[in-house]
């Protein structure tokens, strides 16, 4: 019986903690993050991205590029401009 109130209040610090830390904002704009990069090494990405420092850009913004390059050509290949 005593192991389970233990549970309990380890259940209720853990979700006190949480909320206090806004957790899981912090976990959701991190994916937010993740899925729009879709870095090659997502484990490098999550490190950088907890650590505070900046992600290379660069990379990112040429699978962007080269997405929207991708799409537009496709768009006007279909267009037959």
């Amino acid at each position: 019986m005593n192991s389970s109130i233990d549970i309990d209040l380890l259940l209720k610090q853990c979700e006190s903690y949480m909320n206090e830390n806004d957790i899981m904002n912090l976990i959701k704009q991190c994916l937010h993050k993740l899925c729009i990069h879709q870095p090659d090494n997502p484990i490098q990405f999550l490190k950088q991205y907890f650590s505070g420092q900046p992600y290379d850009q660069v990379r990112a913004y040429f699978k962007i590029f080269s997405y929207t390059t991708i799409v537009l050509t496709s768009f006007f290949l279909h267009l037959r401009i």
